[in-house]
């Protein structure tokens, strides 16, 4: 069972067991990609890294719906500038729990090279892989799935004075004292554009940041500011994550 909330006009989902708020995330991300095929003949969604999309990816391998893989793409939302085989690289998860495991055609997954000669080579190569896909538009993608860090951070932004929300730059490198690696993300302007986006958050130890985002409308938080410009905003929360709103 999942209860609806209004807090300063952002949809919330509150859900009393991880397994519902599972649930919810895959039935809906069918309906929006059943729409997206009929109306664009094309599915286009960007996946966040971490453990928050595990469980929804491993849901969808275990039903085995039938669904046309073919005209879905795969986007990353962020990576961390590791080796693909790394025990921190988000290909390698997405890989492991999703890509490998349904009829995807390999030209459909856009995953962020790491194996460039630095971080910004790679964060350019990915920003020409957005550009010929959405054909020099700013991209705008069907469905974006992020989750949330304790400390506020979203897909790979940190600090609020790294935010651009410069429609020609799509994707940046981003650092933070606290992570190992140099992270290459998608831009605030391209994950503000998307029709549609997902905030998954579950766990006491997010119920502090959340309260912080949607209740104080903490504007230092980068979270605060996934704000999309004509899409839909949802946030699935557990009653664990939601017991400060």
């Amino acid at each position: 069972m999942a209860n609806k909330v209004i807090v300063h006009e952002k949809l919330i989902y509150v859900f009393d067991s991880v397994d519902d708020l599972i649930e919810m995330v895959v039935r809906e991300w069918y309906q929006k990609a059943n729409t997206a095929l009929e109306e664009r003949d094309r599915f286009d969604i960007a996946l966040s890294g971490g453990r928050t999309p595990i469980p929804v990816l491993q849901k969808l391998v275990a039903d085995n719906l039938e669904f046309d893989w073919s005209r879905t793409h795969v986007f990353q939302v962020d990576e961390r500038f590791v080796p693909i085989d790394h025990a921190d690289s988000n290909y390698k998860m997405l890989n492991e729990h999703l890509i490998s495991r349904v009829n995807i055609p390999q030209d459909n997954v856009h995953r962020i090279k790491t194996e460039s000669a630095d971080a910004q080579l790679a964060a350019h190569e990915y920003a020409q892989q957005l550009n010929n896909h959405f054909d020099y538009e700013l991209p705008r993608f069907d469905l974006v799935i992020l989750g949330m860090g304790p400390d506020g951070h979203t897909a790979s932004l940190f600090n609020v004075d790294e935010l651009i929300a410069n429609d020609e730059v799509l994707v940046q490198v981003t650092a933070n004292s606290k992570a190992q690696h140099e992270r290459i993300t998608l831009a605030l302007s391209v994950l503000n554009n998307a029709r549609d986006i997902f905030f998954l958050a579950t766990g006491t130890d997010k119920s502090g940041v959340l309260k912080k985002v949607l209740q104080d409308r903490n504007m230092q938080l980068p979270a605060a500011h996934i704000v999309p410009r004509d899409g839909q905003l949802v946030y699935f929360l557990d009653k664990d994550a939601a017991e400060k709103l």
